[in-house]
């Protein structure tokens, strides 16, 4: 907000640490200046120990101090937004949080776009303004996938409901980048950057690195080399992770794998690209394909460290996935 009206026309104004410093006991409620006027504090004084904002670089100890607190006190409070699709997610990633990087792998036709469309709306649902760069599969295809899987059904056979469905679905806080296949990094930060002001957006997604970046590898840097793909990879990954940063919008970027021998789980060195990937992650989760049963597998997680496995199947007519229960497992692994 402050760099929308102008960094030089704001000033900060820290209620608690003005109480702090005055030995005051905080009241009870106070969310403005009126209530700081009905608490019977002095307006003034707490206006006089406004301070410019400071840059967004350097912090002091002092600073942290209430997040410190709120995390020590209110962990569950600070959980980010959940998915009510899948549930066991919110157990170990717990939940959606802004600024962060969450990076998607997994096989060709894995379901990779599936499983994020689904979650992607599972967010948005919540209120969670959403910005969609598919470059491998047109708008159109892509906004049918998840009509289907906001009806929960396959509207195909039910085109007499496709109105009804539609109209609430276009009512959630979702965006679509026009772009398609190769497509310069610049130009697509520039359009989420214009999302973030002009609509807030919370969550981008850039799906995948592989296919926007194609195709680019021979063209010469500004200092006259020649870089390679792995060159333009990385530096897409470092333009999104500082995006993330700065704007406090969640990117999750998907990412193919390399080629690895059948029937082996990925781990994270089969990240395609380079180790920048892995580095700048606050989150990874792979789509593997186990003996009986495909299954999410989160291989990184800053929030807390917590990993873990989700073993799921895939319902064609909802075309969303559903996690399995444990008799579902127990009948698999007894087939």
């Amino acid at each position: 907000f402050a760099k929308k009206v102008g960094l030089h026309r704001v000033q900060s104004v820290s209620l608690s640490e003005y109480l702090r410093q005055s030995q005051i006991s905080p009241p009870s409620r106070v969310k403005d200046a009126n209530d700081c006027l009905k608490a019977g504090l002095d307006l003034k004084r707490i206006l006089a120990s406004a301070k410019p904002v400071p840059h967004e670089e350097v912090v002091t100890a002092n600073d942290l101090r209430e997040d410190v607190f709120r995390e020590l006190a209110m962990p569950d409070a600070l959980a980010g937004v959940p998915s009510d699709t899948l549930p066991s997610l919110n157990g170990i990633l717990k939940g959606f949080r802004r600024g962060e990087v969450s990076l998607w792998t997994g096989r060709s036709g894995s379901g990779k776009t599936t499983i994020i469309s689904q979650l992607s709306m599972d967010y948005a649902q919540r209120g969670v303004p959403t910005l969609w760069g598919s470059f491998e599969i047109k708008n159109v295809r892509l906004a049918k996938k998840m009509v289907k899987q906001y009806a929960g059904k396959n509207l195909e056979k039910h085109l007499d409901e496709f109105n009804f469905y539609y109209d609430r679905f276009e009512q959630m806080p979702l965006l679509f980048l026009r772009f398609f296949g190769s497509t310069d990094i610049d130009r697509i930060l520039d359009a989420m950057a214009w999302a973030a002001y002009a609509h807030d957006i919370q969550h981008a997604i850039l799906d995948n690195l592989q296919f926007f970046t194609s195709g680019q590898d021979a063209r010469q840097s500004a200092r006259g080399y020649r870089r390679s793909k792995f060159d333009v990879q990385e530096e897409a990954i470092e333009k999104i992770r500082k995006f993330a940063t700065d704007y406090n919008v969640h990117c999750t970027l998907v990412i193919h794998p390399r080629k690895t021998e059948e029937g082996r789980a990925f781990d994270t060195s089969d990240l395609g690209g380079t180790g920048k990937a892995e580095q700048e992650a606050d989150s990874i989760v792979m789509l593997q394909r186990g003996e009986n049963y495909k299954y999410l597998e989160i291989k990184k997680n800053r929030c807390d460290g917590d990993l873990g496995t989700i073993p799921y199947r895939y319902d064609k007519d909802s075309n969303r996935i559903i996690e399995l229960t444990k008799a579902e497992i127990e009948g698999w692994g007894n087939a």
